[in-house]
C-alpha cells in the first residue's frame, strides 16, 4: 500500500487546527467579550458585520447613472503614458494632457460628429473640383496618389490650394478629438442641488483619480458585506480558507504567528457575500466553514478576501489602537478594500486618531508595541503612514512582541547611514571567514568535491528609509558516490517523489532531526537533495542542502551579527551531527560500510579487441570511410531500386577473426 504524505500531513493539520480550536473556545468560555481588548468597538461583541458598500460607494454608482442618463460617457486616462510595450513615460509636471476620470459630454460628442461630417463634405468637394481641374480620376486608389501628387506639384493653383486646405482642416479635427471635460467639473454642474455628492467626490478625488476600476467596484460593492471579528478562532485560521492562503496558513512557515495573533486578540477583517449573512449567527462558535472538520452540507461561509488590523498597545497612556494592513489577501477584484477598512478604523476609534481641531493626529510610533507575533506582512511605519497620513512620514519602528511573548526593542539602526551599515556588516563577514576554516566555506569551486561546508550570503537592500540586510547561510554535505549503497542512491533520488507522492525513505526528514539535536544555537528551517546535480556529468557526489530559520533575526547589521555569532558557535556541532548522520546512514544501508564484499570484474574479450586493435587494422580503418564514400558514394543516381531503399552505411564492419 502506497502511503500519500499530503493527505497525511492534511489529516495531521485538521487534527492540530481541532485541538487550537478547543483551546480557543475553552479561553472564550472563561472570557467575557467586555474583558477583551477594543471593547471600545464592539461593545460586547465578538464579531460586527457591516455593509461593505461605503456612503462614497453610493455615491459612484448615483454619479455613474447620472451619466448614463445624459447619455453621456466616462473614460479613465491613465496618468502614465506607454512609451513604449515595456517602458513608462511619466508627463512632465508642465503636461496640460488630462488624466484621471474624464467625461465625454452627448452634446460635445455630437458636436464633434457634425464638425467632421460637414469638414468631410467639403474635402469631397475639393476633392471633386481638383479632379476636375487636374482631368484625374480619383475614384481608384492608384487615382487618388495621382491626385495628391497633382496638389503637391501644383501649390499655386487655386483649386489644389483649395484641396490641401480642406484636407488639413479634416485631419485637424480627427486629430483633437471629442472634448473631454474633468468628472470633477460635470459632477459640480448636474449635482449643485446635491451638496453631499459634491463634497463625497471632492474629498477622495485624487483616490478616484488614480483608479481606473473605482465605478466598477461602487457597482459590485452593493453584493458584499465586512465581518469584523476579534475572535480568536477567526484570527487563528486567517490563511486557512479556499482561495485565502498565506505564511500564516497552518502548515506554513508562520503558522506560528496566527497563534500569537489569534492569543492577543488581534482583529481580522473579511470581505463576504452579503447574500450568506442570513445562514450564520454571529454570535456562534463558528461562522467560517472548514472542509477539513466541517464537511458537506454545512451552512457556514466562506470569505472572499481578508486583511488583518494590527493591535498596537500604547505604553505610555495605556490604550490599544487598531491599524488595517496595508496587506490584503484572497480576492484582488474588490479594491477599496483597504480604503473603506482605514475609513472604518478611523471612524470607530476617533477619540484616538483625530485632534481637537479634527485633524489627524501623529502619535509616536515608539509609544507602541506590535502585538501578534514577529512576522509583519508590511513596515509598521507603512501601516501608520497610511492611517495617519502625516506630512513629515514615519520613519521609526515601534517595539514588538515576539512569537515567546517577549517584548523586543525596535532597530537602532534606522536612524544611521549607510557607511555605518556597510562597516558593521563587513566587520561581521569578516568574523564568520576567521572562525570558519576555508577549506569548508562554500563557492562553486567545491561543487562536486566531498566534504562539509559553510556558504553565507548578505547584501544591503533597500531605500534609505526602509533598508535591509538581506542574508542566510547553508550547510552543504557532499557525499561521494562510490560511498553510497545502491539502495542508498535510490534513497536520494527518490526523496523528492517520496515528500510530493508518499511512500520511499525520507532522506530529509532524517537530517533535519539528526542536526537539530546537535544544534544549541540555530535551528533548521528545511534541508534540500536536489536532484538535478545528481545527474550531471562529471559530478559523482550526492549533494545535502541545510537551510537555517532565520525569524529571530532582525534584517538590520545587529541582526545579521548575532546571526554570525549563533552559526559560527554552532559549527562545531554540525561537524558532530555530520558524523552522527554518516553513521546512522551506515546502520540503515544508505553509505556502505566498508566491509562489502568486492565486485569482480566483468570478462572481456581480449582476443577480439587486441585483434580490432592491431596495427595493421587501424591503419585500414582510418582510410575506410574515404574510400567507402568514394567508391559507392558519389554518383547521380536515387536510391530507389530493389532492396536499395536508403543510402549505404560508411561505417567499417569487424573484421573477421584469425584462422587457426
Amino acid at each position: 500500500m502506497s502511503f500519500n504524505t499530503k493527505k497525511w500531513n492534511k489529516f495531521l493539520i485538521g487534527e492540530a487546527e481541532q485541538a487550537e480550536v478547543d483551546r480557543f473556545l475553552d479561553r472564550l468560555s472563561r472570557t467575557k467579550p467586555s474583558e477583551a481588548p477594543f471593547n471600545n468597538i464592539f461593545k460586547g461583541k465578538w464579531r460586527i458585520a457591516m455593509d461593505y458598500s461605503p456612503k462614497e460607494f453610493e455615491h459612484m454608482r448615483t454619479i455613474a447613472a447620472r451619466m448614463e442618463e445624459l447619455g453621456h460617457e466616462m473614460e479613465h486616462v491613465p496618468q502614465f503614458a506607454y512609451k513604449s510595450a515595456v517602458e513608462l513615460e511619466k508627463p512632465s509636471e508642465k503636461s496640460k494632457e488630462p488624466w484621471g476620470w474624464m467625461v465625454i459630454r452627448n452634446q460635445d460628442k455630437s458636436a464633434f460628429l457634425k464638425r467632421k461630417n460637414m469638414l468631410y463634405t467639403e474635402w469631397i468637394k475639393a476633392m471633386d473640383d481638383a479632379e476636375a481641374e487636374s482631368g484625374i480620376d480619383a475614384s481608384t486608389t492608384s487615382g487618388i496618389v495621382n491626385l495628391s501628387n497633382w496638389v503637391t506639384q501644383n501649390p499655386d493653383n487655386p483649386e489644389a490650394k483649395k484641396y490641401n486646405e480642406a484636407l488639413g482642416q479634416y485631419k485637424r479635427h480627427n486629430k483633437r478629438g471629442i472634448r473631454k471635460t474633468k468628472l470633477g467639473k460635470v459632477v459640480a454642474r448636474e449635482f449643485k442641488d446635491n451638496r453631499e455628492i459634491i463634497d463625497s467626490w471632492n474629498k477622495s478625488a485624487r483616490i478616484y483619480q488614480g483608479d481606473p476600476n473605482i465605478f466598477r467596484v461602487a457597482k459590485a460593492a452593493k453584493n458584499y458585506s465586512m465581518i469584523i471579528s476579534r475572535h480568536p478562532v477567526d484570527v487563528y485560521r486567517m490563511s486557512d480558507h479556499a482561495g485565502i492562503s498565506s505564511c500564516h496558513s497552518l502548515d506554513a512557515s508562520h503558522g506560528h504567528c496566527a497563534i500569537q495573533e489569534a492569543e492577543d486578540f488581534g482583529m481580522i477583517a473579511y470581505v463576504v457575500k452579503t447574500k450568506d449573512l442570513p445562514r450564520i449567527d454571529l454570535d456562534d462558535d463558528e461562522v467560517f466553514y472548514d472542509e477539513q472538520r466541517h464537511g458537506p452540507g454545512s451552512d457556514l461561509i466562506e470569505p472572499i478576501a481578508r486583511r488583518r488590523l494590527r493591535r498596537y498597545f500604547n505604553k505610555k497612556d495605556n490604550y490599544d489602537l487598531a491599524v488595517p494592513d496595508t496587506k490584503e489577501y484572497g480576492y484582488s477584484d474588490i479594491p477599496g478594500f483597504l480604503n473603506l477598512l482605514v475609513n472604518w478604523s478611523r471612524g470607530v476609534q476617533k477619540d484616538l486618531v483625530y485632534g481637537e481641531d479634527n485633524k489627524l493626529n501623529k502619535p509616536e510610533i515608539t509609544d507602541f508595541i506590535r502585538m501578534g507575533g514577529s512576522y509583519p506582512d508590511a513596515p509598521d511605519r507603512d501601516l501608520f503612514n497610511r492611517m495617519f497620513q502625516p506630512k513629515e512620514k514615519y520613519k521609526h519602528s515601534p517595539s514588538y512582541k515576539d512569537d515567546e511573548g517577549n517584548v523586543v526593542a525596535p532597530s537602532p539602526w534606522m536612524t544611521r547611514d549607510i557607511k555605518a551599515w556597510e562597516r558593521a556588516v563587513d566587520f561581521a563577514t569578516r568574523n564568520f571567514e576567521y572562525r570558519i576554516p576555508e577549506e569548508n566555506r562554500y563557492d562553486a569551486t567545491k561543487r562536486g568535491t566531498p566534504g562539509v561546508y559553510l556558504s553565507l550570503v548578505s547584501s544591503i537592500a533597500g531605500p534609505d528609509d526602509d533598508r535591509v540586510v538581506d542574508f542566510y547561510s547553508e550547510l552543504f554535505i557532499i557525499v561521494p558516490k562510490n560511498e553510497i549503497t545502491d539502495e542508498g542512491e535510490k534513497a536520494f533520488m527518490g526523496n523528492l517523489a517520496s515528500l510530493i507522492g508518499g511512500g520511499g525513505k525520507r532522506l530529509d526528514l532524517e537530517v533535519k532531526d539528526v542536526i537539530n539535536k546537535h544544534l544549541t544555537n540555530l535551528e533548521v528551517l528545511d534541508v534540500y537533495i536536489p536532484m538535478s546535480a545528481f545527474r550531471q556529468a562529471g559530478l559523482p557526489t550526492f549533494m545535502t542542502r541545510v537551510r537555517f530559520e532565520l525569524d529571530q533575526y532582525r534584517t538590520d547589521p545587529g541582526g545579521y551579527a548575532d546571526f554570525i555569532v549563533d552559526l559560527t558557535r554552532d559549527w562545531p556541532n554540525m561537524l558532530a551531527a555530520v558524523e552522527d548522520l554518516k553513521e546512522e546512514w551506515k546502520k540503515t544501508g544508505v553509505l556502505k560500510t566498508g566491509e562489502e564484499p568486492e565486485e569482480e570484474p566483468a570478462e572481456q574479450p581480449e582476443e577480439e579487441v587486441k585483434e580490432q586493435t592491431e596495427p595493421f587494422q587501424r591503419k585500414v580503418a582510418a582510410k575506410h570511410k574515404k574510400m567507402k564514400i568514394r567508391l559507392i558514394g558519389k554518383g547521380k543516381g536515387k536510391h530507389t531500386a530493389g532492396s536499395y531503399k536508403k543510402k549505404p552505411s560508411y561505417k567499417r564492419s569487424k573484421s573477421a577473426p584469425p584462422a587457426g
